[in-house]
C-alpha cells in the first residue's frame, strides 16, 4: 500500500467501493459520487477528486502516478458527463 491511509477502489454503475487490499473482499465503505474535479495544479497529476452525495471529496489516485484516465472516463460514463481532462500535459 502506497500510504497507510490509502485504499484501494472498485467502481460499480451506482457506487465506488473501497477496501484496504486489492483482494480483500471485507468492504469499508461506499461512495456515491455526485461530481469529479480536477485538483488544484500542484498537486500530483495522477490524482482527481470526487465528491460525494454528503458533499465529502475524496481524493483518488493512481499507484504510480500515471494519469488516471481510465478512472476519469468509467466516473464521466456513470455520472453521463465530462468536465475536465485529469491529464492535460499528456495529450
Amino acid at each position: 500500500m502506497p500510504t497507510a491511509d490509502s485504499y484501494y477502489f472498485r467502481l460499480t454503475p451506482d457506487n465506488i467501493y473501497y477496501t484496504e487490499t486489492p483482494t480483500d473482499s471485507v468492504v469499508l465503505g461506499a461512495i456515491q459520487i455526485s461530481n469529479i474535479v480536477r485538483t488544484l495544479p500542484y498537486m500530483s497529476k495522477g490524482c482527481f477528486k470526487i465528491v460525494d452525495k454528503e458533499k465529502d471529496e475524496w481524493q483518488v489516485c493512481s499507484v504510480d502516478g500515471s494519469c488516471p484516465k481510465d478512472w476519469k472516463e468509467a466516473i464521466d460514463t456513470m455520472l453521463g458527463k465530462t468536465t475536465f481532462d485529469p491529464c492535460p500535459d499528456e495529450d
